[in-house]
C-alpha cells in the first residue's frame, strides 16, 4: 500500500446490520476448495522465502522493488495464470512498469468484466503481506474459478507500480475509461495476513461513486451466508491509498479489502524488510482469502462447470438464461451450444399449457442472444424452453 496520501475522514458502518445474501452451494464448494498450503507456498514463493521454478529455472524472488526484481515476479505470475488455461496479456506501459493481465470470458456478458486485482511491487525485501498475500489469493481465485463459467468476464490484474505512486492500475482505468469499456466492479486486494489481536476485523474502503458501496456491501453479506467469522468494517468514504482509487479517478465502481490496516491492527513491519510470512495469522489469511474469492464468485454470477479451459469458449455446455425477468415488454434471450446443432425455442402458458413458437432452426457452436417480442399474452407466469440435442433447458419467466 503507498504512503503518499492520507486517510481521509471516515464514516464507518457495522457490518452485522446489513442483509445476507442468498445462498449457493456451488460458492459454498467453492469456498471449501481454497487451500491454504497453496497460498502459503505462493507467498513463500513470490517473496523469496523458498525457491520458485520460473521458466525451467530456480530462482529466488527476494525482492519485487520496481526495476529490479519485477521481472521474474511478473514471469511467475503469468506462468501461473497461463498454466490454469487463461490467455495473458502484458501491459508494457513504459520503460520498468509491467502489468499482468488474464482474461476469463464471460458467457453471456462477455463485455462486462469484473476485475480482481492487487499489486506485486513491493519496497524492500520480502515484503509477504504487503502485497503478495493478495497476489497468491488472486491466483488461488484463478485456480479455482477456472472450471466454471461466469456470466461475466473477469479480469485478473496484477498491478506494478502501486508503490511509487498507483501507476499500473492508472494506466489501465485511464484506458479502460478512453475505450468505454464496461467495468461492472472492481475488487482490489491489500494486505490479508496480519491479525495480531486475533479479533478477525478487515477493513473494506469505499465510496459514493458508481456501485462502489453496493460492492462493499456485497462483501459483508458474503461473510454473512457463509458464515466465514470475519468482522467487516466499512469505511465511507474510505482510503485512496491503493489501486482501487485509480477506478475511482475514472467513475467506476471499486472497493478494497484489506487487514484491519486503519482499524487499529496494522501490520508494524510494513514496508520493511521484516514484513515476513512467519508473521502471518494463517488462519485469518485463509478466511479473508475465502470471503474474497466467493465475493467475486457472486459478482461474477458463476452458474457451469466446465472440465477445461483452452481458450475463451472452451468446454461449452447448454445454457440458457433470459432477462430482464419479471418485464412488462420484451425479453432477451441468451443461450450457450457446445457444438453445432438444430434446436427450437418456445413459450407455454404455465397456467393454460399453450405453446407459443419463438424460434426453429441451425445454429453454430458458441453464445447466441435474440430478442423475443412479447407476444399477445395475458400477464402471468410463462416457461421458456430450449430443445437442444442434449435435451430441454428451461426459464421461468414472468410478464407482468
Amino acid at each position: 500500500m503507498i504512503t503518499r496520501y492520507l486517510l481521509p475522514l471516515l464514516l464507518i458502518f457495522v457490518a452485522q446490520s446489513l442483509p445476507a445474501q442468498q445462498y449457493s452451494k456451488t460458492i459454498d464448494s467453492i469456498i471449501q476448495r481454497v487451500i491454504l498450503d497453496t497460498l502459503s507456498k505462493r507467498v513463500k514463493e513470490l517473496s523469496g522465502e523458498q525457491y520458485a521454478t520460473v521458466g525451467g529455472q530456480e530462482v529466488q524472488i527476494l525482492n519485487r522493488v520496481s526495476y529490479s526484481g519485477n521481472n521474474i515476479a511478473a514471469d511467475y505470475i503469468k506462468q501461473a495464470l497461463e498454466g490454469y488455461g487463461l490467455t495473458v496479456e502484458e501491459h508494457n506501459y513504459r520503460q520498468g512498469g509491467r502489468n499482468i493481465i488474464a482474461k476469463q470470458e464471460g458467457s453471456t456478458f462477455p463485455d462486462q468484466e469484473i476485475i480482481v486485482c492487487g499489486h506485486y511491487d513491493a519496497v524492500a525485501n520480502y515484503c509477504a503481506d504487503d502485497n503478495v498475500s493478495a497476489v497468491a489469493a488472486i491466483l488461488e481465485a484463478a485456480r479455482l474459478l477456472q472450471h466454471y463459467t461466469t456470466h461475466y468476464t473477469i479480469t485478473y490484474a496484477f498491478w506494478d507500480e502501486e508503490e511509487v505512486g498507483i501507476v499500473g492500475s492508472d494506466y489501465y482505468a485511464r484506458r479502460a475509461r478512453i475505450n468505454g469499456e464496461e467495468i461492472k466492479g472492481v475488487l482490489n486486494m491489500e494486505m490479508l495476513g496480519w491479525d495480531n489481536d486475533h479479533d478477525m476485523k478487515i477493513d473494506i474502503h469505499a465510496r459514493d461513486i458508481a456501485n462502489s458501496v453496493s460492492l462493499a456491501d456485497l462483501y459483508v453479506g458474503v461473510n454473512t451466508t457463509y458464515d466465514l467469522m470475519l468482522d467487516p468494517v466499512i469505511y465511507n468514504p474510505g482510503t485512496d491509498r491503493s489501486d482501487h482509487s485509480s477506478f475511482w479517478d475514472q467513475g467506476y465502481g471499486a472497493v478494497t479489502i484489506s487487514q484491519a490496516f486503519f482499524g487499529g491492527d496494522a501490520n508494524p513491519y510494513y514496508h520493511t524488510s521484516n514484513d515476513r510470512f512467519a508473521a502471518f495469522n494463517l488462519s485469518y489469511f485463509h478466511q479473508l482469502s475465502r470471503l474474497s474469492i466467493a465475493t467475486l464468485a457472486e459478482l461474477a454470477e458463476i452458474h457451469q462447470v466446465v472440465t477445461h479451459r483452452g481458450g475463451s469458449h472452451a468446454a461449452l455446455k447448454s445454457f440458457l438464461r433470459a432477462y430482464p425477468n419479471p418485464t412488462d415488454a420484451g425479453v432477451n434471450l441468451v443461450f450457450t451450444l457446445p457444438r453445432k446443432q438444430e434446436i427450437s425455442i418456445s413459450l407455454i402458458d404455465m397456467v393454460s399449457g399453450t405453446r407459443y413458437p419463438v424460434y426453429q432452426g441451425v445454429k453454430p457452436k458458441g453464445t447466441h442472444s435474440t430478442y423475443l417480442n412479447r407476444p399477445d399474452v395475458a400477464s402471468g407466469m410463462y416457461t421458456v424452453i430450449l430443445s437442444t440435442d442434449e435435451g430441454n433447458l428451461q426459464q421461468k419467466l414472468v410478464f407482468q
